[in-house]
């Protein structure tokens, strides 16, 4: 019988270990996902701001060629 409860505690132990080990794993897969999205992000709406910019260059040139 003692044994039985050994092996249950034992069981229950790596199950513990198991768990956390996966929650870890995930914790540091989201904030990586996390950290690639904020960058991807950063990225766009630097693209974004070059594109308004190139976009009002070719406006201003337009209009100061069509005077």
């Amino acid at each position: 019988m003692a044994a039985s409860g050994n092996r249950e505690a034992q069981q229950a132990q790596l199950l513990g270990e198991f768990q956390t080990g996966v929650a870890e794993k995930l914790a540091k897969t989201v904030a990586t996902a996390s950290e690639l999205a904020a960058e991807a992000s950063r990225q766009l709406r630097d693209t974004i701001r070059e594109l308004n910019s190139q976009y009002e260059r070719m406006m201003n040139s337009v209009q100061i060629g069509g005077r």
